[in-house]
């Protein structure tokens, strides 16, 4: 399987530049590390991978890989879900250097279902975005399926205090406290040295976020 993200396919014809990494000018383009967990979309199990680009750009793909024989060009639609990139977040996203976690059967622990019953991918907006501001993406997973992210199809909580810059958030780790199967809690650092933890639960009405150290 081949993908190329559309957010770094711009930069592709700069590799075949003969004077391409002179003075070290290295050029990245997928430059994140993937996770991968089964969710429940659309009335199926499918197995679903998910990656940010790091350097190579501001977004976060996500990708169909539960059938590899199904991996053809005829089949791209299907197996590309959606991207989320800074062309629908332009203020907040910025280059995502995503550490993945993973339970010890291999899931990624980002990749969660919520109180509402949706699977969502958690994600920090990363470094060097627009705002400069500490922010928690949780991307309902089903709902980007129909190429659009409408107000609904995601949350964004605002960790830090409207006067603080250059900030932006890391990997975040979800928790579910009680033990329901839902995911209530969500715990992040970010560049200033912060760790917040945000309350995502059902009963929380607007989700709340503490500065915890």
């Amino acid at each position: 399987l081949g993908y190329i993200p559309s957010m770094v396919f711009p930069n592709l014809s700069k590799l075949t530049s003969t004077s391409y990494n002179q003075g070290l000018n290295h050029k990245y383009l997928v430059d994140g590390s993937p996770m991968s967990a089964d969710a429940y979309l659309n009335g199926a199990w499918r197995t679903t991978l998910l990656g940010a680009l790091g350097a190579g750009g501001k977004g976060i793909y996500a990708l169909d890989v539960t059938d590899p024989s199904q991996f053809a060009e005829a089949n791209a639609a299907d197996i590309l879900l959606w991207e989320f990139t800074a062309d629908d977040e332009p203020d907040d996203i910025g280059y995502i250097f995503n550490a993945p976690p993973a339970f010890a059967t291999g899931q990624a622990k980002q990749i969660v279902k919520m109180a509402n019953g949706k699977w969502a991918a958690i994600y920090g907006n990363g470094y060097n975005s627009n705002n400069g501001k500490a922010v928690l993406y949780i991307l309902f997973i089903e709902d980007g399926m129909d190429g659009t992210w409408d107000a609904g199809d995601f949350v964004k909580i605002t960790a830090d205090a409207p006067a603080l810059k250059n900030n932006g958030l890391s990997t975040p780790v979800p928790f579910d406290t009680n033990g329901d199967g839902f995911i209530d809690t969500v715990y992040a650092g970010d560049l200033r040295g912060n760790m917040w933890k945000f309350f995502v639960g059902p009963n929380a009405g607007d989700p709340t976020v503490t500065n915890v150290a």
